[in-house]
């Protein structure tokens, strides 16, 4: 059975060298052309922009937001259930500085808003 696997601090092995893989290597030639494939597997790996309103989740981002990270997604979407304006900031479309740096930015303002234990239930 192939076994590839992924964690944050994963290296830059190729598909089945990595610790605790098992598989061929001739299986995965195309994965291992792309160096760090694993890394961007990650919430904090970062792309031109996607976009996403959140919609089918229940969540009131407009129509065409643009996000620069699934970390950016995940702490805005939580940032919205307080504010919908704070949400907005971690955003391509609308945000500032959160919106436009790495994902590790987006994490570090994840406590801009704090949720009640009203707002959790």
């Amino acid at each position: 059975m192939d076994k590839l696997v992924f964690y944050s601090g994963s290296s830059f092995a190729p598909p089945t060298r990595g610790v605790h893989e098992a598989g061929a290597p001739s299986t995965y030639t195309e994965l291992a052309m792309h160096s760090g494939w694993r890394r961007m597997l990650s919430n904090f790996d970062t792309s031109e922009s996607f976009e996403w309103d959140g919609f089918m989740l229940g969540f009131d981002f407009p129509a065409g937001t643009r996000w620069r990270s699934i970390e950016h997604v995940f702490q805005g979407a939580k940032a919205s259930l307080v504010d919908l304006s704070a949400g907005m900031r971690f955003t391509l479309t609308y945000g500032d500085y959160i919106g436009r740096g790495e994902g590790s930015i987006a994490q570090i303002h994840r406590r801009l808003k704090k949720l009640t234990p009203a707002q959790i239930e």
